[in-house]
């Protein structure tokens, strides 16, 4: 379903929802321009290379595009090539709930050693888990749920733009269109974490708010029990998360 768009990129590309044909595209397009160029997966050398690609990786961004939340970017005169993927997803309050009842701090620990001692074997799946574990490290340090006074938050998971298709304003217009999208579905609310100054400066022009600042190189890791981002990018060394409230 094509997307009304507000004409900040070029005429020749196209928004619209994604699809489960365009599955396969996007896990592609997210490998070869997410993944290998994030600060913080290469920091951690998460993707060395296509045999380092990892089922479970690909198996947790299909399940979030199963949400039908997700909006990619095609240039129809590439034979409508993926050139951006804005991957979103739905945080409800009763699934923290249900994880906090999950994951008590004792049963945590043994699920961290646990942890520890299962991605030994695969090293790949262990850096990405190391991912995971700081984004959650940044979600928690703030209530979003009760700051944004809500139940239910649109979350901004992952944003990519074809390394060939920079400066053509295709972030900020796939921005604006899950934006709308969230409103039509009756979101309140929104949030994401950035990492560098131009991401945080786009989500501060449409009205988020910083609401937690973390040192991303003081990070300690509860897998290794290391700084496992002490050499990023000192232009990324802040994990920031905002937030928006989506009633006008």
């Amino acid at each position: 379903m094509l997307l009304q768009t507000t004409g900040l990129s070029p005429p020749n590309i196209e928004l619209s929802l994604a699809s489960i044909e365009d599955t396969d595209e996007i896990i592609e397009h997210l490998y070869n321009n997410f993944y290998l160029r994030e600060p913080q997966e290469v920091c951690l050398n998460t993707f060395i290379n296509e045999s380092e690609r990892v089922k479970e990786i690909e198996t947790d961004d299909t399940s979030v595009l199963k949400e039908n939340l997700t909006i990619v970017a095609k240039d129809r005169l590439e034979n409508n090539k993926i050139v951006g993927v804005r991957l979103s997803k739905s945080v409800t309050l009763q699934s923290k709930k249900n994880e906090d009842v999950m994951k008590p701090k004792e049963m945590e620990q043994n699920n961290e050693k646990n942890l520890k001692k299962d991605l030994q074997i695969n090293t790949t799946l262990k850096k990405r888990n190391e991912k995971n574990m700081f984004n959650n490290h940044v979600y928690n340090s703030v209530d979003t749920f009760s700051v944004l006074e809500t139940d239910r938050i649109f979350d901004f998971v992952i944003a990519s733009v074809d390394i060939n298709y920079g400066r053509q304003k295709i972030f900020t217009e796939m921005l604006l269109c899950s934006l709308a999208l969230a409103k039509q579905l009756g979101f309140t609310a929104a949030r994401v974490i950035t990492s560098s100054d131009y991401t945080s400066r786009v989500f501060q022009k449409y009205g988020f708010e910083a609401l937690s600042t973390i040192v991303v190189t003081d990070y300690i890791s509860p897998i290794c029990g290391e700084k496992v981002f002490a050499n990023i990018n000192p232009l990324h060394k802040h994990a920031i998360l905002y937030a928006k409230k989506l009633v006008d």
